[in-house]
């Protein structure tokens, strides 16, 4: 299989300036509930990103370290932070990435997974692999390949969480929240008795149906192999990386061209986003969902990273467990505990029979395939969350003894809103 994960880049401050252009290419942060020590910051620009303003700062401590930054405030409905707009902008770009494929996995309001396979098969009858040229992936790395970066173990490291997922509770302010999306096992880290149960199944997944358009616009998907008319433009960016060139004329494996050729088709993608929504974003391509989702942060913003299954063994042998999907939560935590592992490419040392006996059948399996670098788990198609949630948060068993009348109006606001984002998801996506 080839999958990718695309990311959108930095979403919230990017809806925020394409609402006002005025703040476009300027420090800024957007930041959420009231003005106490300036509100609480969910999302920072890269502009402001450089002087170390991270999410999670309250505005006033992201001043004192740039002072020129601009907050955009994210409007109350009812006394919550509403996110309409955020929902509205995350609709169109799903709406633009299901124009390439019917494989189209919503996993938050800005990331989504393609299953990319058929596409590449397509273009692989059409085009040879010889056609490919390094200046038609100028916006792709090859992890393993580029001598000139810190190595992919440190962009993991340094590489502040992208994702803008909807703010559920804000653990440094005492306010409410709204709309909180729930999109399964990608938003939630799974426990231990949930992970993964497909791993247990075959290595292979079974190929996932996907409707392959043959053109959109401009972009060609199914034909022969030329540059997009759409140009990603991107000042960080001015030519391939070296890694490509490199690696292009390198004698690469079958399963490796079709990696190149998902490169080229995740630029034309990424395109069209662009074209279509006016955002940019990044994207991981490799063979499964896992490590898609671990190299699509490695370079942004408006940058695609593509990781081939021969360079998984090196770059897991300094890759901490909290790095993969799945393995940052509670699973993670027990596995440093029983097994003293720091690193994913430690796991390979143990037997299947050893990680089953430690943790269960379904988890020890998926253990031993993951830091092998394997995953079964499909492209599940879907663009609608799973739920969508309101709630209010109670610092302290004293704040939950309220009178009757203050319990009675927080349900019946909480479920005026919950209302509320029910018909505005269901009018969202009656085009689609």
């Amino acid at each position: 299989r080839v999958v990718a994960l695309v990311d959108m880049d930095c979403f919230y401050v990017q809806v925020e300036q394409r609402l006002d252009p005025a703040i476009r290419d300027k420090p800024c942060a957007v930041v959420q509930y009231k003005s106490w020590k300036g509100g609480s910051i969910i999302a920072v620009g890269y502009e402001a990103r450089k002087f170390g303003v991270k999410r999670g700062m309250s505005g006033d401590e992201a001043q004192k370290l740039c002072p020129d930054i601009t907050f955009a405030r994210v409007v109350e409905r009812r006394g919550k932070a509403d996110l309409t707009k955020y929902r509205k902008a995350s609709t169109k770009v799903m709406q633009a990435l299901s124009h390439f494929s019917d494989s189209l996995e919503r996993a938050s309001v800005d990331e989504a997974y393609l299953d990319v396979t058929k596409m590449v098969e397509l273009r692989m009858k059409e085009t040879p692999f010889s056609a490919l040229k390094p200046e038609m992936l100028r916006h792709t790395h090859i992890v393993g390949w580029d001598q000139s970066d810190q190595s992919c173990t440190d962009l993991a490291e340094d590489t502040e969480e992208e994702d803008d997922e909807l703010v559920e509770d804000d653990e440094l302010v005492e306010e409410d929240t709204c709309g909180a999306y729930r999109d399964g096992d990608v938003s939630e880290l799974r426990s231990v008795g949930d992970v993964n149960e497909l791993a247990l199944v075959a290595m292979e997944a079974e190929p996932v149906e996907s409707h392959v358009e043959e053109r959109v616009d401009d972009v060609r998907i199914g034909g022969s192999v030329r540059q997009s008319s759409l140009d990603l433009t991107n000042p960080i960016v001015s030519e391939p990386p070296n890694s490509v060139s490199r690696w292009l004329a390198s004698s690469l494996k079958p399963d490796d061209k079709r990696l190149a050729h998902a490169a080229l088709i995740l630029e034309e993608i990424r395109a069209f986003v662009l074209k279509e929504t006016g955002f940019t974003c990044s994207a991981g391509i490799s063979h499964n969902k896992v490590l898609a989702k671990l190299v699509c942060g490695f370079h942004k913003p408006n940058q695609q990273t593509v990781l081939c299954m021969g360079e998984v063994f090196q770059l897991f042998k300094t890759l901490p467990l909290k790095k993969i999907r799945n393995l940052g939560g509670k699973l993670g935590a027990s596995v440093t505990e029983k097994l003293s592992v720091q690193y994913v490419g430690d796991l390979c040392q143990y037997t299947l029979q050893k990680l089953q006996d430690e943790f269960g059948d379904k988890s020890g399996h998926w253990l031993y395939n993951i830091c092998r670098g394997l995953d079964s788990e499909p492209v599940r198609p879907r663009q609608l969350t799973k739920s969508i949630g309101c709630s209010k948060n109670f610092f302290g068993k004293a704040k939950l003894i309220c009178h009757e009348r203050a319990g009675i109006k927080h349900v019946t606001s909480l479920c005026m809103c919950l209302h509320c984002l029910f018909v505005d998801q269901v009018l969202a996506f009656e085009v689609c």
